[in-house]
């Protein structure tokens, strides 16, 4: 069930005298989009271009633990010309990704396509964002998630509210729960979709777009599966994993440049608390300091301690999912690096196993500047200036808030299973939905296993298997170190040189499994898994390996498959038994011709590695012969 509204005593009283003392009353002017819209017969709107204006305004709302804590919340209401006491309509909460504001083009190109569909849109900048007060929290539940839930009672659940002179109370749809309301975001706007409905039942569609589970699996992975992490879709379980080196500090150094570009109020909380943050000599003033904390201890010593652990489980839907029962429709990008398909996996088969209605998407593009391809369009916006009709993505998305919000049981919601073929042809129409397959639910695919024989073939039959061992080194420092991508930079389209760049693996630090070339097309969709038989010479240090699916042309040439890499890291004390693990989840298709190869580095640019000296020993053959097990549809 959904976690009952919680608000402190008195809050108001409280909230309204803070509104009295921001000025929200003297909102900024109603801009107006009815220049932009054309005019249907008759002079109304036409199907899907409702006139709307926007009304900006600060909203102080309550937060904290304690929920003792004040947060003003910078935010823009799209209110459309169909909305009115007669005729009231869903509320829709557009949220950003980490970064941006709700000036982003993603918000603003979302919230135009929504309010011209007839919904009352809001967008809000997140706390160290934008013109938002306070420090970037990662979308917490004592905060992020509170700040919109205090968003939702404050501006439709409050008689007395005002924005712009116009009272918002009796032009918002409601039944006896409370208002109607939607959320879509994407990435750091997905988490915070995915948390606040889990804590908020008024929230009653979400449509989260590529985001994350656990921020402990993001951004400290392991892929080890283990008998007591429901096949490794429980990634909480296992204590410590590979730091994520690349991005983590890519976000966390956007983070702390927020307050230098004139944007949040985290110096100013600093300051007021006398929370003199530090981190390795440098100011850190973006984030809280038990984040600032959590960050210097990683860079230190790629561990997570249990303080670490429990602040980032505050973000983590993972954490609360068996509160979440709000229809979802989960979208992912097949190129993620960040937030890979294993994340969205994770959180339909949780929602799944509990009857909770959802979708899963899994799309093309993916953090890394991944452009969607023709007629895909991004989930939330994007970089589109305005969301064209009819394009695959918001035309799903909008159908997912029709049928959930609006209550029109006749909306063809689509696929419970959808993923993006880039093999099929675009047929030039609005919309990719020939290029993408679609199944009533997923896994769709059979495992294909394949055994690691001698040391560098896969085969098919058991009985070919040859047995051997080979040896991989961990270099001091996991240095020189593999390249298989550089962070956010990756996109053929938008980061040509970097894409340029082929993956490499220093000689003696990885090994390569190949099998023999498929006669016919093979079809990959899903989650391949894997088993190892391992062993260490430094006894007393965990094993860290990064494995990684290459397609191999015939004439030998290799693409790592959407540069994506999936390390694991196994105590020295549970190298008895074999080692099980998934790779990342990905949609390919292998040519006739072609042949899949399995690689094992011990090390990765974008990971922090086992830092000492060590030889690890991967055998094959045996009575438990290591494998690979691919999902061939």
């Amino acid at each position: 069930m959904n976690m009952p509204i919680k608000l402190p005593r008195g809050w108001i009283a409280l909230v309204l005298a803070a509104l009295a003392m921001a000025g929200c009353g003297s909102s900024q002017p109603p801009s107006s989009a009815a220049d932009d819209i054309a005019d249907g017969v008759g002079g109304q709107p036409a199907p899907q271009s409702l006139a709307y204006e926007t009304y900006d305004a600060i909203v102080p709302v309550i937060d904290g633990p304690a929920e003792d804590r004040v947060a003003n919340i910078d935010t823009r209401l799209y209110l459309p010309a169909n909305a009115s006491p007669d005729a009231p309509q869903p509320v829709i909460i557009v949220a950003h990704g980490f970064g941006n504001s709700k000036l982003a083009v993603e918000l603003t190109s979302t919230a135009d396509h929504l309010a011209r569909n007839g919904y009352i849109v809001l967008t809000y900048s997140s706390q160290g964002f934008g013109q938002s007060s306070g420090c970037i929290r990662l979308n917490s539940f004592d905060h992020g998630v509170k700040n919109v839930m205090g968003l939702i009672s404050t501006m439709f659940d409050t008689p007395e509210f005002e924005i712009g002179g116009i009272a918002l109370f009796p032009l918002v749809a409601r039944d006896g729960i409370g208002p109607l309301v939607g959320m879509i975001g994407g990435s750091y706007g997905g988490g915070i979709t995915l948390n606040t409905a889990a804590s908020d039942p008024r929230v009653r569609a979400i449509v989260p777009g590529r985001t994350w589970n656990t921020l402990q699996y993001a951004l400290v992975p392991n892929n080890r599966i283990t008998a007591d992490n429901n096949g490794g879709f429980d990634r909480d379980v296992l204590e410590q994993g590979v730091f994520k080196l690349g991005w983590t500090t890519l976000l966390f150094s956007l983070g702390n440049a927020q307050p230098a570009m004139g944007n949040g109020g985290c110096p100013q909380e600093k300051a007021e608390s006398g929370d003199p943050t530090m981190v390795a000599g440098a100011a850190c003033p973006g984030f809280p300091s038990e984040l600032c904390q959590t960050y210097a201890g990683l860079l230190a010593t790629g561990d997570l301690q249990q303080t670490d652990r429990a602040l980032v489980a505050n973000s983590s839907i993972e954490t609360r999912i068996d509160e979440l029962r709000t229809p979802t429709m989960l979208a992912q990008g097949q190129a993620d690096t960040l937030f890979n398909l294993n994340e969205a996996t994770a959180n339909y088969l949780k929602l799944k196993a509990n009857n909770v209605p959802v979708a899963m998407i899994w799309h093309w593009g993916g953090h890394g500047a991944y452009n969607p391809q023709p007629g895909e369009c991004e989930l939330y916006g994007g970089t589109i200036a305005e969301v064209p009709d009819g394009c695959y993505l918001p035309t799903r998305a909008l159908a997912w808030f029709d049928r959930w919000l609006r209550g029109n049981t006749q909306t063809d919601t689509g696929p419970e299973f959808a993923w993006y073929e880039d093999w099929q042809p675009f047929d030039g129409s609005a919309s990719a939905e020939s290029q993408y397959g679609q199944a009533v639910a997923y896994p769709v695919a059979t495992p294909q296993r394949l055994f690691l024989s001698g040391t560098d073939a896969l085969v098919v039959v058991a009985g070919d298997v040859v047995a051997d061992s080979v040896n991989l080194t961990n270099p001091v420092g996991s240095m020189p170190a593999s390249y298989s991508e550089t962070p956010n930079f990756q996109s053929p389209e938008a980061m040509p040189s970097f894409s340029a760049t082929p993956p490499t693996d220093p000689a003696g630090q990885a090994v390569s499994f190949t099998a023999a070339p498929f006669e016919t097309a093979v079809e990959v969709v899903g989650i391949p898994t894997a088993q190892f038989n391992l062993s260490n010479i430094n006894a007393a240090q965990d094993v860290v390996l990064f494995a990684k699916l290459f397609d191999v042309a015939p004439g030998g040439s290799a693409e790592l498959i959407r540069r994506l890499v999936a390390p694991v890291r196994v105590p020295p004390g549970d190298l008895a038994a074999p080692v099980a693990m998934q790779l990342a989840g990905i949609v390919h298709r292998f040519e006739a011709g072609h042949s899949v190869r399995l690689t094992l580095a011990t090390t990765d640019q974008s990971y922090g590695g086992n830092a000492l000296a060590d030889v690890i020993t991967m055998a094959t053959g045996g009575d438990t012969p290591a494998y690979l097990d691919l999902p061939v549809r």
